[in-house]
């Protein structure tokens, strides 16, 4: 039953994993913030026209990071034990946390607003950072 869930969370970190890159995959080289905010935002935040029509891509992106983020906490302690090596477990741990920082920035960027933070959401906001061991943001 263990080597089932374990196999099942491996899947689903798998499975995420491929969908944000996938979604990622025409953000121009070399991929930086500001590639990715011209990509999912607008070149010139000024145009709203532009930061509007892009909405559904910084939605579908904020969809692929929560999932990423929940498929990655549901394993992260036991990454070795399904398969993963030392140090893959700490490069999905990097890009865990880069795409959660670049989704604060394009969400910054374009204006969209940020639910405010409940005790609830406080709470699971320091579980996830104290996995990825960084502090919560206030």
């Amino acid at each position: 039953m263990v080597k089932n869930r374990l196999k099942d969370y491996r899947s689903a970190l798998e499975t995420a994993t491929e969908a944000i890159r996938e979604l990622c995959e025409p953000v121009s080289p070399p991929k930086r913030t500001l590639d990715y905010r011209n990509y999912f935002c607008a070149r010139n935040l000024d145009n709203k026209a532009v930061v509007e029509r892009n909405e559904p891509r910084r939605a579908a992106f904020y969809a692929a990071v929560a999932e990423y983020s929940r498929a990655y906490s549901d394993i992260w302690d036991e990454l070795e034990a399904t398969g993963y090596s030392s140090r893959e477990a700490v490069s999905i741990k990097k890009e865990v946390s880069y795409f959660q920082d670049l989704e604060e920035e394009l969400k910054r960027a374009a204006g969209d607003s940020v639910a405010p933070k409940t005790p609830l959401t406080r709470r699971t906001d320091q579980q996830i950072h104290l996995v990825l061991d960084q502090p919560p943001t206030p």
